[in-house]
């Protein structure tokens, strides 16, 4: 019984990793950036995803919303067989006050994988079986002085058809700040993600995919330009840019993720995304499309950012 258990295991890591280059080891799930405006901006969530999307990417942005309370729910089309699903909500207590906690908010994640073979220690062919991936999550950030700080904690679990990992204990940490260079306002934001215990499967443990993520951003008229580093402990360096064009209810978006255009990957477009965000009074839906790697195929990710209550303060 362990020795096909180890086999389907082995079996689950190796397939969905090359599915979606975010296997079920290690929680790399983690790694997938919930906004869809973010995603098309080249995955810049350091200083792109504010309010109920910043849980996942640099907590101190979770006050920057219009409204007091914001519901935020994603969807992602990864791969054939692969579903990511995120739900987020904060409510915002002020923008600009020191209230120790200005704002606070709670998230849901999940990523599911069906349909894997299932073998057993002499390589005959199972019943198939999936995996299921999940975190929650809770947030806060305040302001210190002129900074933004947030912190996130979470509880990450995992499964492979009908076995359990150990439940993980993780956090973010993040900064922002804004500040004026050459005649324009910029925003900064720095943040320590995913952070925390490893997610362990019999005698194998792998580390969670913490990384260190930069980011600036300024507004040039009608568009707003980002770009930042992301930093892996693993050694992998990303470099992401994005461009944003607002035209009143509707805003246009392109960006590009280097790490998608790393050693190995087949296709001229690799890490390149787009996208394109839809405003209606307090609600705002968003979609991007992007290709990490050639071997991953197109990627679509759709968000919807409802917001409720009086103007933020």
């Amino acid at each position: 019984m362990q020795n096909k258990l180890k086999f389907q295991l082995i079996a689950a890591l190796v397939l969905s990793s090359a599915s979606l280059n975010a296997a079920v080891s290690g929680g790399s799930f983690l790694k997938i950036d919930p906004s869809a405006r973010s995603y098309a901006l080249g995955q810049s969530g350091a200083v792109a995803a504010l309010g109920a999307e910043a849980m996942g990417t640099n907590p101190a942005n979770l006050m920057n919303m219009s409204r007091k309370m914001e519901v935020m729910s994603a969807y992602s089309s990864l791969s054939e067989g692969v579903s990511y699903g995120h739900i987020a909500g904060a409510i915002n207590r002020s923008v600009n006050k020191n209230l120790l906690v200005d704002a606070i908010g709670f998230s849901y994640t999940r990523l599911s994988v069906g349909g894997i073979d299932g073998r057993d220690s002499s390589g005959n062919k199972t019943s198939d079986f999936g995996s299921d991936d999940s975190q929650m999550s809770m947030s806060m950030s305040g302001n210190i002085g002129k900074m933004k700080v947030g912190v996130t904690g979470k509880v990450v679990q995992s499964k492979i058809g009908e076995y359990k990992a150990n439940t993980a204990f993780a956090g973010d940490f993040g900064m922002s700040w804004g500040f004026r260079s050459l005649g324009r306002n910029i925003t900064a934001g720095a943040s320590l993600s995913n952070f925390g215990q490893g997610i362990k499967y019999i005698n194998q443990k792998d580390a969670l995919p913490t990384s260190m993520n930069l980011g600036l951003g300024t507004e040039v008229g009608p568009l707003n330009l980002m770009g930042g580093l992301k930093q892996e402990l693993n050694g992998k360096t990303a470099m992401n840019m994005g461009l944003e064009f607002n035209a009143g209810l509707v805003s246009l978006r392109a960006g590009m993720n280097a790490l998608g255009g790393a050693k190995g990957s087949k296709g001229g477009f690799d890490g390149l995304s787009s996208g394109v965000g839809f405003r209606i009074g307090n609600s705002r839906m968003d979609y991007a499309v992007g290709q990490s790697s050639s071997d991953l195929g197109i990627s679509h990710r759709l968000s919807l950012t409802l917001q409720f209550g009086k103007k933020a303060e």
